[in-house]
Protein backbone atom coordinates (compact mmCIF):
# COMPACT_ATOMS: atom_id res chain seq x y z
CA UNK A 1 0.00 0.00 0.00
CA UNK A 2 1.33 3.41 -0.57
CA UNK A 3 1.87 5.88 2.01
CA UNK A 4 2.16 9.87 0.96
CA UNK A 5 3.18 12.52 2.85
CA UNK A 6 1.53 14.54 5.50
CA UNK A 7 1.81 17.53 7.08
CA UNK A 8 0.61 19.83 10.40
CA UNK A 9 1.90 21.93 13.03
CA UNK A 10 1.30 20.85 16.86
CA UNK A 11 -0.06 18.12 18.82
CA UNK A 12 -0.99 16.88 22.31
CA UNK A 13 -2.20 18.73 25.02
CA UNK A 14 -4.39 17.98 28.58
CA UNK A 15 -6.22 21.04 28.63
CA UNK A 16 -8.95 23.51 26.75
CA UNK A 17 -9.04 25.11 23.84
CA UNK A 18 -6.38 27.14 21.61
CA UNK A 19 -4.26 25.97 18.45
CA UNK A 20 -1.87 29.72 18.71
CA UNK A 21 -0.25 27.17 21.26
CA UNK A 22 -0.94 23.72 20.63
CA UNK A 23 0.66 22.56 23.96
CA UNK A 24 -1.75 24.77 26.34
CA UNK A 25 -4.84 23.47 25.88
CA UNK A 26 -6.19 22.25 22.22
CA UNK A 27 -9.58 21.78 21.16
CA UNK A 28 -10.62 18.40 20.90
CA UNK A 29 -12.66 17.36 17.49
CA UNK A 30 -15.54 15.02 18.47
CA UNK A 31 -14.19 11.35 18.65
CA UNK A 32 -16.12 8.19 19.28
CA UNK A 33 -14.70 6.75 22.70
CA UNK A 34 -12.77 3.82 22.03
CA UNK A 35 -13.35 0.56 22.37
CA UNK A 36 -10.54 -0.96 24.53
CA UNK A 37 -12.72 -4.00 25.76
CA UNK A 38 -13.33 -5.15 29.44
CA UNK A 39 -10.12 -8.06 30.09
CA UNK A 40 -7.24 -6.70 31.56
CA UNK A 41 -3.64 -7.77 30.51
CA UNK A 42 -1.40 -8.39 33.69
CA UNK A 43 1.63 -8.23 31.14
CA UNK A 44 1.33 -4.25 30.60
CA UNK A 45 4.29 -2.89 32.20
CA UNK A 46 6.27 0.32 31.87
CA UNK A 47 8.52 -0.24 29.03
CA UNK A 48 5.72 -1.14 26.60
CA UNK A 49 3.84 1.93 28.08
CA UNK A 50 6.78 4.26 27.91
CA UNK A 51 8.17 2.84 24.29
CA UNK A 52 4.55 2.58 22.40
CA UNK A 53 3.00 5.56 24.20
CA UNK A 54 4.28 8.28 26.00
CA UNK A 55 7.20 8.80 24.29
CA UNK A 56 6.09 8.45 20.32
CA UNK A 57 2.31 9.51 20.40
CA UNK A 58 3.13 12.07 23.81
CA UNK A 59 6.35 13.83 24.46
CA UNK A 60 6.17 16.15 21.57
CA UNK A 61 4.35 18.16 24.03
CA UNK A 62 4.75 16.54 27.29
CA UNK A 63 8.54 17.34 26.92
CA UNK A 64 10.05 18.79 30.17
CA UNK A 65 12.90 19.81 28.12
CA UNK A 66 10.32 21.71 25.98
CA UNK A 67 7.44 23.95 25.54
CA UNK A 68 6.18 21.54 28.32
CA UNK A 69 2.55 21.14 29.42
CA UNK A 70 1.25 18.71 32.55
CA UNK A 71 2.09 16.00 32.69
CA UNK A 72 5.24 15.39 31.72
CA UNK A 73 5.54 12.17 30.31
CA UNK A 74 9.52 11.93 28.47
CA UNK A 75 12.06 10.65 30.48
CA UNK A 76 15.33 12.52 30.07
CA UNK A 77 18.42 13.80 32.05
CA UNK A 78 17.84 14.97 35.23
CA UNK A 79 13.97 13.17 34.91
CA UNK A 80 14.11 9.63 35.13
CA UNK A 81 11.37 6.60 34.66
CA UNK A 82 10.69 7.19 38.73
CA UNK A 83 10.71 10.45 38.99
CA UNK A 84 8.32 10.28 36.00
CA UNK A 85 5.59 8.29 37.46
CA UNK A 86 6.22 9.71 40.78
CA UNK A 87 5.17 13.25 39.47
CA UNK A 88 2.58 11.33 37.17
CA UNK A 89 1.49 9.70 41.23
CA UNK A 90 1.82 13.42 43.05
CA UNK A 91 2.05 16.44 40.85
CA UNK A 92 -1.99 17.17 40.23
CA UNK A 93 -3.30 19.81 42.03
CA UNK A 94 -6.62 18.63 41.06
CA UNK A 95 -8.63 16.02 41.68
CA UNK A 96 -8.00 12.67 40.65
CA UNK A 97 -4.42 12.89 40.29
CA UNK A 98 -2.72 12.22 36.92
CA UNK A 99 -2.09 8.82 37.75
CA UNK A 100 -3.65 6.39 40.84
CA UNK A 101 -2.23 3.36 40.81
CA UNK A 102 -4.46 0.35 40.02
CA UNK A 103 -6.89 2.85 39.55
CA UNK A 104 -7.72 3.74 35.68
CA UNK A 105 -11.24 4.75 36.59
CA UNK A 106 -9.40 7.13 39.06
CA UNK A 107 -6.31 8.90 36.93
CA UNK A 108 -6.73 11.65 34.62
CA UNK A 109 -4.15 10.41 32.24
CA UNK A 110 -6.74 7.85 31.56
CA UNK A 111 -9.87 9.70 31.49
CA UNK A 112 -8.78 11.83 28.66
CA UNK A 113 -6.83 8.83 26.63
CA UNK A 114 -9.71 6.28 27.42
CA UNK A 115 -12.86 9.12 26.15
CA UNK A 116 -10.50 9.24 23.12
CA UNK A 117 -9.80 13.02 23.22
CA UNK A 118 -6.35 12.51 23.87
CA UNK A 119 -3.97 12.80 21.77
CA UNK A 120 -6.12 14.79 19.86
CA UNK A 121 -7.28 14.07 16.44
CA UNK A 122 -4.83 11.28 16.10
CA UNK A 123 -5.32 7.67 15.77
CA UNK A 124 -2.75 6.45 17.51
CA UNK A 125 -0.40 3.26 15.85
CA UNK A 126 -2.44 4.23 12.35
CA UNK A 127 -5.28 1.99 12.46
CA UNK A 128 -8.43 1.98 14.31
CA UNK A 129 -7.19 -1.48 15.90
CA UNK A 130 -3.82 -0.60 16.60
CA UNK A 131 -5.46 2.97 18.63
CA UNK A 132 -7.64 0.95 20.63
CA UNK A 133 -4.92 -1.37 21.71
CA UNK A 134 -2.34 1.13 22.48
CA UNK A 135 -5.08 3.29 24.73
CA UNK A 136 -6.11 0.05 26.58
CA UNK A 137 -2.39 -0.27 27.21
CA UNK A 138 -2.38 2.82 29.12
CA UNK A 139 -5.55 1.36 31.11
CA UNK A 140 -3.88 -1.56 32.06
CA UNK A 141 -0.25 -0.32 33.20
CA UNK A 142 -2.26 1.94 35.74
CA UNK A 143 -4.78 -1.08 36.65
CA UNK A 144 -1.20 -3.20 36.80
CA UNK A 145 -0.14 -0.44 39.26
CA UNK A 146 1.74 2.07 37.32
CA UNK A 147 4.94 1.26 37.94
CA UNK A 148 8.47 1.36 36.60
CA UNK A 149 9.18 -2.19 36.49
CA UNK A 150 9.53 -4.58 33.30
CA UNK A 151 8.40 -7.95 32.31
CA UNK A 152 11.67 -10.12 31.46
CA UNK A 153 11.09 -12.04 28.24
CA UNK A 154 12.80 -15.05 28.61
CA UNK A 155 13.55 -17.24 25.52
CA UNK A 156 13.53 -20.66 27.36
CA UNK A 157 13.42 -21.67 31.19
CA UNK A 158 10.53 -22.00 32.86
CA UNK A 159 7.18 -21.87 31.64
CA UNK A 160 4.82 -19.36 33.89
CA UNK A 161 2.32 -21.01 36.39
CA UNK A 162 4.42 -24.41 36.30
CA UNK A 163 7.87 -24.14 38.14
CA UNK A 164 8.17 -27.97 37.19
CA UNK A 165 8.13 -27.27 33.53
CA UNK A 166 10.79 -26.26 31.34
CA UNK A 167 10.87 -25.39 27.62
CA UNK A 168 12.54 -27.05 25.34
CA UNK A 169 15.50 -25.84 23.43
CA UNK A 170 13.73 -24.53 20.27
CA UNK A 171 16.94 -24.53 18.40
CA UNK A 172 17.80 -28.07 19.14
CA UNK A 173 15.59 -30.65 17.10
CA UNK A 174 14.86 -33.88 19.04
CA UNK A 175 16.16 -36.20 15.96
CA UNK A 176 17.93 -35.56 13.39
CA UNK A 177 20.18 -32.80 11.34
CA UNK A 178 18.17 -29.78 11.27
CA UNK A 179 17.89 -28.19 7.68
CA UNK A 180 20.15 -25.38 6.12
CA UNK A 181 17.25 -22.90 4.59
CA UNK A 182 19.88 -20.77 3.90
CA UNK A 183 19.87 -16.46 4.67
CA UNK A 184 16.37 -15.21 5.44
CA UNK A 185 16.03 -12.35 2.45
CA UNK A 186 14.46 -9.64 4.48
CA UNK A 187 13.80 -7.79 1.27
CA UNK A 188 14.67 -3.95 0.57
CA UNK A 189 15.36 -1.81 3.37
CA UNK A 190 12.07 0.29 4.34
CA UNK A 191 12.32 3.81 2.55
CA UNK A 192 13.41 6.42 4.76
CA UNK A 193 10.55 8.36 4.14
CA UNK A 194 7.79 5.98 5.59
CA UNK A 195 9.62 6.96 9.05
CA UNK A 196 9.07 10.88 7.85
CA UNK A 197 5.54 10.25 6.97
CA UNK A 198 4.60 8.55 10.36
CA UNK A 199 6.28 11.06 12.14
CA UNK A 200 4.19 13.81 10.29
CA UNK A 201 1.10 12.57 11.39
CA UNK A 202 1.80 11.93 15.08
CA UNK A 203 3.14 15.18 15.28
CA UNK A 204 1.07 17.41 13.34
CA UNK A 205 -2.32 16.48 12.92
CA UNK A 206 -3.40 17.43 16.09
CA UNK A 207 -3.58 21.17 14.53
CA UNK A 208 -3.94 20.42 10.53
CA UNK A 209 -6.36 17.35 10.49
CA UNK A 210 -9.61 15.99 10.73
CA UNK A 211 -11.66 19.24 12.09
CA UNK A 212 -8.24 21.04 13.58
CA UNK A 213 -7.66 23.99 10.51
CA UNK A 214 -4.79 25.81 12.59
CA UNK A 215 -2.93 28.39 9.93
CA UNK A 216 -6.04 28.12 7.65
CA UNK A 217 -4.98 24.49 7.19
CA UNK A 218 -7.12 21.32 6.76
CA UNK A 219 -4.95 18.38 5.80
CA UNK A 220 -7.84 15.33 6.03
CA UNK A 221 -7.20 12.05 8.14
CA UNK A 222 -5.40 10.45 5.37
CA UNK A 223 -2.22 10.57 3.55
CA UNK A 224 -3.31 10.60 0.39
CA UNK A 225 -5.73 13.74 1.06
CA UNK A 226 -2.70 15.37 3.24
CA UNK A 227 -0.47 15.29 0.14
CA UNK A 228 -3.44 16.38 -2.22
CA UNK A 229 -3.63 19.66 -0.26
CA UNK A 230 0.21 20.40 -0.17
CA UNK A 231 1.45 19.19 -3.52
CA UNK A 232 1.91 22.42 -5.36
CA UNK A 233 -0.56 24.91 -2.90
CA UNK A 234 1.05 28.16 -1.78
CA UNK A 235 0.28 29.78 1.18
CA UNK A 236 0.24 32.88 3.14
CA UNK A 237 3.91 33.44 2.35
CA UNK A 238 3.01 32.83 -1.38
CA UNK A 239 5.62 29.92 -1.98
CA UNK A 240 4.05 25.82 -2.18
CA UNK A 241 4.72 23.37 1.21
CA UNK A 242 6.35 21.26 -1.27
CA UNK A 243 8.42 22.61 -4.19
CA UNK A 244 10.07 19.30 -5.89
CA UNK A 245 14.23 19.68 -5.66
CA UNK A 246 14.06 22.81 -4.21
CA UNK A 247 13.80 22.51 -0.34
CA UNK A 248 14.63 26.33 0.29
CA UNK A 249 11.40 27.09 -1.76
CA UNK A 250 9.35 23.99 0.39
CA UNK A 251 7.51 25.54 3.36
CA UNK A 252 6.94 22.65 5.15
CA UNK A 253 10.62 22.13 5.33
CA UNK A 254 11.61 25.88 6.18
CA UNK A 255 9.28 25.30 9.07
CA UNK A 256 10.19 21.89 10.47
CA UNK A 257 13.91 23.11 10.09
CA UNK A 258 13.51 26.24 11.95
CA UNK A 259 14.43 28.48 8.65
CA UNK A 260 11.24 29.97 8.21
CA UNK A 261 11.79 33.42 8.38
CA UNK A 262 14.18 33.26 5.87
CA UNK A 263 11.30 33.50 3.10
CA UNK A 264 9.85 37.37 3.30
CA UNK A 265 6.63 37.16 5.76
CA UNK A 266 7.66 33.96 6.90
CA UNK A 267 7.86 32.88 10.68
CA UNK A 268 10.63 31.91 12.30
CA UNK A 269 9.56 29.60 15.32
CA UNK A 270 9.85 25.76 14.72
CA UNK A 271 7.48 23.06 13.95
CA UNK A 272 6.13 21.14 15.30
CA UNK A 273 5.03 23.53 18.82
CA UNK A 274 6.68 21.66 22.10
CA UNK A 275 9.28 19.08 19.79
CA UNK A 276 12.32 19.45 17.66
CA UNK A 277 12.18 16.50 15.04
CA UNK A 278 15.19 14.86 15.20
CA UNK A 279 17.96 15.76 12.37
CA UNK A 280 18.19 12.85 10.97
CA UNK A 281 14.55 12.89 9.92
CA UNK A 282 14.22 16.65 9.05
CA UNK A 283 17.37 15.80 6.72
CA UNK A 284 15.68 12.89 5.23
CA UNK A 285 12.83 15.10 4.19
CA UNK A 286 14.73 17.49 2.62
CA UNK A 287 16.44 15.19 0.73
CA UNK A 288 13.13 13.70 -0.64
CA UNK A 289 12.25 17.15 -1.82
CA UNK A 290 15.36 17.73 -3.43
CA UNK A 291 14.65 14.60 -5.01
CA UNK A 292 11.83 15.15 -6.60
CA UNK A 293 9.14 13.80 -3.92
CA UNK A 294 8.46 11.40 -5.26
CA UNK A 295 6.15 8.75 -4.63
CA UNK A 296 7.20 5.79 -2.12
CA UNK A 297 6.71 2.16 -0.99
CA UNK A 298 5.99 1.12 2.97
CA UNK A 299 5.07 -1.85 3.84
Amino acid sequence: MKNKLALSFCLLAFGAANCDNPCIGLECPDVPKPDVGGDFDPAADWCAVYSEVFEPECSNCHDPGGTNVAPRLKTGAGFSADQMVAHLLNDRAQSPAWVTPAEPDNSQVWKRVGEGSMPPGITMGGSTSEDSRLRKLVRDWIANGATTECLEVGDAGVVAGDAGTTRPDAGTPEAGPQEDTGPVDAGPPADPMCAVSALLVTTCNGCHGGTNTSGGLNWGSTSSSMMATIMGIANQVAIPYITPENSDQSYLFLRIAGRGAEIAGGRAARMPRGGQWPEDKINDLQTWIDNGANAFECP
